[in-house]
């Protein structure tokens, strides 16, 4: 819920950021088709930012990644959040 996830958002986006080696994070929430919504719930997107690669370029050309793969991707990101995970 959003008074869940709210309070959280700073630590997870900092979290992001120092994982993936990121200038800047972008965060999201779509409502509804016409939003851009394309699962009907409340959900953030926490997105690493490079300098100078625009935002939707890199989100509508990105590739599916192995699920394999993204364990080992966000393994440190789970390992950094620690007890707030």
């Amino acid at each position: 819920s959003l008074h869940d996830a709210l309070p959280i958002s700073p630590t997870l986006a900092r979290t992001l950021k120092r994982a993936f080696a990121a200038d800047g994070i972008t965060c999201m929430q779509n409502n509804e088709r016409a939003g851009g919504q394309s699962v009907f719930h409340f959900h953030m997107h926490f997105v690493p930012r490079t300098a100078g690669v625009e935002l939707f370029q890199r989100l509508h050309d990105r590739v599916e990644v192995p699920a394999g793969d993204r364990e080992r991707l966000f393994a440190p990101v789970r390992d950094l959040l620690g007890s707030h995970a």
